[in-house]
């Protein structure tokens, strides 16, 4: 998915979101259907057609397959951080905040299309059609957030089964910075533990970039011991 703005897509949501929904949908239709939607007239507010033209020329729009970015544009959908955030990760934080343990028991999936293969392909497509008939009829946004969690969920575990399927591995690791949601954490670990997947948690090592940097640091650690490289 591309970031018109590249770092800027990473402070504004509302970039993000507009680069997911445009992919997938005709942002006029969607001007059409929903133009009482807040979010859109918002939206029609913003430089559209110059991310146009940056997306279209991959211009200060690099592809990025993070799945923070995805958690900004949903929270966008919803208002949550739209035009700014103060902070990494602000948007998914306050999109967790939101569930409890009722919208829990009530949450449902939104649609999705899983392409498996040597590597499996995760289209999201179906689940922006949904997300705005939701904002239209104006759905609890804790029932959404919940939705959208329990949607990257089922995700993950399709893939991973994928992958037991095609590699016959039983373990996963759980890892990067959105496993420090605890919600996603638990729905993901109950969904994989139903098929008997083995799952690795981080215990002691944060998850996202202070595990990453740790890892790298012990690599050049053993590469440097072994005599491969010198530091």
């Amino acid at each position: 998915m591309p970031l018109p703005g590249a770092v800027k897509a990473m402070i504004e949501p509302w970039r993000n979101l507009y680069a997911h929904i445009t992919r997938e949908e005709d942002w006029q239709n969607i001007v059409q259907q929903y133009p009482d939607l807040p979010l859109v007239q918002f939206l029609q507010q913003q430089p559209l057609s110059v991310l146009d033209k940056m997306m279209a020329n991959q211009l200060n729009s690099p592809s990025s397959s993070s799945c923070g970015r995805l958690f900004d544009a949903f929270a966008a959908t919803m208002n949550i951080c739209s035009q700014k955030i103060s902070y990494e990760g602000q948007a998914a934080i306050e999109l967790e905040s939101l569930i409890s343990p009722h919208f829990l028991k009530l949450a449902r999936p939104y649609p999705y299309v899983i392409t498996s293969g040597e590597l499996s392909h995760i289209d999201l497509s179906p689940m922006w059609p949904e997300l705005f008939k939701d904002m239209q009829s104006k759905t609890n946004r804790a029932l959404m957030s919940a939705n959208f969690h329990l949607t990257l969920a089922h995700i993950i575990r399709e893939v991973v089964l994928n992958i037991k399927q095609t590699t016959g591995i039983n373990s996963v690791a759980l890892c990067g910075g959105v496993f420090q949601n605890p919600t996603l954490l638990q729905m993901t670990v109950e969904l994989l533990s139903q098929h008997s997947i083995n799952t690795l948690c981080h215990q002691q090592v944060p998850s996202n970039d202070g595990g990453l940097a740790l890892g790298q640091a012990a690599i050049a650690a053993a590469r440097t011991n072994s005599g491969e490289f010198r530091i």
